[in-house]
């Protein structure tokens, strides 16, 4: 499992930012590699929340 097991989870992150890249709500790539320090937000925050008709988050 990717979560127990750190060298999968970075190889997961590098396949996810190769082939299902995502921009965040500014315009910036999302950083999956955050993800394995646990500093990736799934959720939108402040103006991106309210403009939001329906909840979408990112799976890695």
């Amino acid at each position: 499992m990717a979560i127990e097991d750190r060298a999968l989870a970075a190889a997961v992150a590098r396949h996810k930012a190769m082939f299902f890249a995502e921009k965040a709500a500014d315009g910036s790539t999302v950083n999956y590699d955050a993800a394995l320090s646990g500093n990736l937000q799934l959720v939108p925050s402040g103006e991106a929340l309210l403009h939001n008709s329906a909840p979408r988050g990112l799976t890695l």
